[in-house]
C-alpha cells in the first residue's frame, strides 16, 4: 500500500481569489509518465505584488519555480495517475491575494483497498515575480528546482534533489534524502546562503571574485574546493572547512551527514579573490589530522542533531505526512545523539508499522539507520608499534592497501612504525603485519580485511612511519598518503586517495587517480600522473613533468619567478595572449613564445604539463593560499 496515500490526510478549506484562465505557455513534456497513464494539465494566472509571498506544499511530484518580470503568478498543474478515476483523488487548493499566493494538495479519503502500483502525482511549474518572497517551497517525494529569483528563497524536501540557479537573495535549500546544488553568478552581499542534506552530496558554484565566508561540514564524505581553502580532517571521522574569500561579506554554510561537499569556482574568467584560512592553527602533533580536507568524534552528535533538524524543519507539506514521515526521519537521525540501540530498533519498527512504499522508503530508512547508528559507539582502538636502527640513507618500502599512511622525517637513525586499528567492534580489521629489515632496507606490509570497503568510516587502519630525514620511500595504498619532512627518492602511489606532501625534497614521483594532490614547500624534481583530481604545487621545483587527465594543476610561483613551461592547456585568469606577446599577469611577466611554450620571468626551470581535459593555472604565491 502506498505510503503517501495509506495515511488519511486532513484537508483544509482555502479561499481562492478570482483568476483568469490562460493558454498553456509552459512545456509539460518534462513530466515523467508511463504507458497507460492518465494526465490532466491546467494553467492559470493570478495577480500578485512584485514582492508578494509565494509558498507551495506538494506530496508526490516535481516542483519548478522560475522568476520573471511580470506582477503575476503563472501556475501549470499536471496530474498524472494510473487511471482516470485516480485523477479525481487529489485536489489542488490555491489561495491567492495581491500580497500572498499559496498552493497545496489535498488527497481525498478513498473507500476500499488501494491497488498495488497505483500512481498518483502532481507536478507544478510556477512563474513568479523575480523579487517575490519565495518563503516555503516544500516537497515530500519529488525534486525541486528554483531559478532566477532575487529575494528570500527557502526550499525543502524529504525524498528528492534540490537545485537552485540564478539566485541572488537569502537562500536556504535543504533535503533529507537527495543532493543539493546551487549556482551563483553573483553572491548576495551581506546575506546568507545555506545548503544542507542528510543523505546526499552538496555542491555550490561561486564566482571567482566572491566575497564570502564559507563553512562546510561533512560527517561521512570528502570536502573539496577550487579556491585553495584548507580542509581539516577529523581524527577518526568527518571533515570541515572554514575560510574567507575576498572581503567575506556573504555567509555560506554547507552541511551533509552522508555525502561529499564540493565548492566549485565558476568558469567566468574573473580573477580569484585572495583567500584566508579560518580553521584553528594546527600544532606540531596534529599534522595528520588537519592537512587537507573535519569533524572530531565529539562533533558527530552536532551533525547528527543537524540531520534531525533538517529532517523536521525542512518540510511542513501536508499535515499528516509531516507527523509521520518527518517524525521518523527525525527519530532515526537523533538516535546518533542518544546512542540508544533500542531507540534505533523502535524507530525502524515504527516506520515499518506504517504501510509504506516498501521498496523505496524502507530501503532509505534502513540505509540512514545503518549510516548513523555507528556514531553512537566509540571506536575500539589497538596500536602495534616497533622500531629498528638503520645506517646511511635507508630504502623504506610500505605496502598498505586499505590504510591511511603518514610518514614523517625525524632526526634519528631509526625507523619506527605505528599501526592503529580502529573498529566499531572487537574484531580487528587488520589481518597481518609483516615487518622485515636490515641495516639499509625496511619493508612494512599491512594486510587489511575488506580493504576495498572505503565507506566504512569507523573501521579504519592508520599506518604512521617515522624515518630519518634523508630516506628513500616507496609507498603504495588505495587511501591517503601524507608525507612531511623527508628528502630522497620519493615514490608515492595513492591510487584513489589524496596525497599531501609538505616540506620535503629530492626526486618526487606521484601517481593518483581520484585523490587531490598537494605538494607544498618542496625542493627538487617532480614527476606526476594524476587522473580525475586537482593538483596544487608550491615549492622550488627544478623540473616538473606532469600528466593530468581531467583535473587542473595550480602552480604557485615565487615573487621573482623563472620558468619555461611547455603545456597544451594554459589558464591565465581571464587573459588571452597571442604568440610572441608579453603581458603582466598577477604581477608576473608572461611571454607566449609558441603554441605550447610559455616563458615566465627569466625562464630558468623546465616544466612540462600535459592535459587531456584539464588546464594549468599559474599564480604567484600571494594569490594561491596554501597555508
Amino acid at each position: 500500500m502506498s505510503f503517501l496515500f495509506a495515511i488519511l490526510f486532513a484537508g483544509s478549506i482555502y479561499t481562492t481569489a478570482p483568476h483568469t484562465e490562460a493558454p498553456i505557455l509552459q512545456n509539460a513534456a518534462s513530466v515523467v509518465s508511463f504507458a497507460g497513464d492518465e494526465t490532466d494539465v491546467k494553467e492559470s494566472s493570478y495577480p500578485i505584488n512584485p514582492d508578494g509571498k509565494v509558498s507551495l506544499s506538494n506530496i508526490n511530484g516535481e516542483v519548478e519555480v522560475t522568476g520573471w518580470d511580470r506582477p503575476e503568478v503563472n501556475l501549470v498543474t499536471t496530474k498524472i495517475a494510473s487511471s482516470r478515476e485516480r485523477l479525481d483523488d487529489v485536489d489542488v487548493k490555491v489561495t491567492s491575494r495581491q500580497d500572498y499566493f499559496n498552493v497545496e494538495v489535498d488527497y481525498k479519503k478513498r473507500k476500499g483497498k488501494w491497488v498495488k502500483n497505483e500512481r498518483l502525482q502532481v507536478n507544478f511549474k510556477l512563474m513568479v515575480p523575480r523579487t517575490a518572497l519565495v518563503d516555503e517551497i516544500e516537497s515530500v517525494n519529488g525534486s525541486v528546482k528554483v531559478s532566477s529569483l532575487s529575494n528570500t528563497i527557502k526550499v525543502s524536501a524529504v525524498n528528492g534533489a534540490v537545485r537552485g540557479t540564478g539566485l541572488t537573495g537569502k537562500v536556504n535549500l535543504a533535503t533529507v534524502n537527495g543532493s543539493v546544488l546551487a549556482t551563483f553568478e553573483t553572491l548576495p552581499a551581506d546575506s546568507d546562503v545555506r545548503l544542507s542534506t542528510v543523505n546526499g552530496s552538496t555542491q555550490i558554484f561561486l564566482p571567482s571574485n566572491s566575497d564570502a565566508t564559507v563553512k562546510a561540514d561533512s560527517l561521512n564524505g570528502a570536502i573539496t574546493n577550487d579556491f585553495g581553502l584548507k580542509v581539516k580532517k577529523g581524527k577518526y571521522v568527518g571533515r570541515d572547512l572554514y575560510g574567507s574569500i575576498g572581503a567575506g561579506t556573504t555567509n555560506v554554510r554547507l552541511t551533509t551527514v552522508n555525502g561529499s561537499i564540493k565548492i566549485r569556482r565558476n568558469d567566468d574568467g574573473l580573477p580569484l579573490n585572495p583567500v584566508k584560512n579560518l580553521l584553528k592553527q594546527k600544532t606540531s602533533d596534529d599534522f595528520d589530522e588537519t592537512f587537507d580536507s573535519a569533524v572530531e568524534v565529539g562533533s558527530a552528535p552536532k551533525l547528527a542533531a543537524e540531520a534531525a533538524r533538517i529532517a523536521t524543519d525542512s518540510i511542513k507539506a501536508s499535515k499528516a505526512i509531516e507527523l509521520e514521515a518527518l517524525r521518523q526521519s527525525e527519530r532515526i537521525a537523533s538516535v546518533a545523539v542518544t546512542a540508544d540501540a533500542e531507540s534505533i530498533e523502535a524507530a525502524v519498527g515504527d516506520v515499518r508499522a506504517i504501510e509504506v512504499d516498501q521498496d523505496r522508503l524502507d530501503a532509505e530508512i534502513a540505509a540512514m539507520t545503518r549510516s548513523l547508528e555507528g556514531i553512537r559507539s566509540a571506536p575500539f582502538i589497538v596500536e602495534d608499534s616497533k622500531s629498528i636502527r638503520v645506517e646511511g640513507i635507508p630504502n623504506v618500502v610500505i605496502d598498505a592497501e586499505g590504510c591511511n599512511v603518514t610518514v614523517r622525517g625525524w632526526d634519528r637513525d631509526e625507523v619506527k612504525y605505528v599501526v592503529t586499528r580502529l573498529a566499531k567492534g572487537r574484531t580487528s580489521p587488520v589481518r597481518d603485519i609483516s615487518f622485515s629489515h636490515n641495516k639499509t632496507e625496511v619493508r612494512l606490509s599491512v594486510k587489511v580485511v575488506g580493504a576495498a570497503s572505503l565507506d566504512k568510516v569507523l573501521e579504519q587502519v592508520k599506518v604512521e612511519l617515522y624515518v630519518p630525514r634523508e630516506s628513500n620511500l616507496n609507498i603504495g595504498t588505495d587511501r591517503e598518503i601524507r608525507l612531511v619532512g623527508v628528502t630522497g627518492e620519493l615514490d608515492l602511489n595513492g591510487k584513489y586517495g589524496r596525497i599531501d606532501v609538505r616540506d620535503s625534497g629530492g626526486a618526487l614521483d606521484i601517481a593518483s587517480w581520484n585523490g587531490t594532490v598537494r605538494v607544498i614547500g618542496f625542493d627538487g624534481k617532480l614527476d606526476s600522473r594524476v587522473g580525475n583530481a586537482d593538483m596544487y604545487l608550491d615549492g622550488d621545483f627544478q623540473a616538473i613533468t606532469s600528466y593530468s587527465k581531467s583535473g587542473k594543476v595550480y602552480l604557485a610561483l615565487s615573487d621573482d619567478p623563472g620558468a619555461l613551461i611547455s603545456t597544451n592547456s594554459m589558464a591565465l585568469d581571464g587573459v588571452t595572449m597571442r604568440e610572441g606577446k608579453t603581458v603582466l599577469v598577477n604581477g608576473m611577466k608572461v611571454t607566449h613564445m609558441s603554441r605550447d611554450l610559455w616563458k615566465i620571468g627569466a625562464g630558468e626551470s623546465d616544466y612540462k604539463f600535459k592535459f587531456n581535459k584539464g588546464a594549468l593555472v599559474v599564480r604567484p604565491k600571494n594569490v594561491l593560499d596554501t597555508e
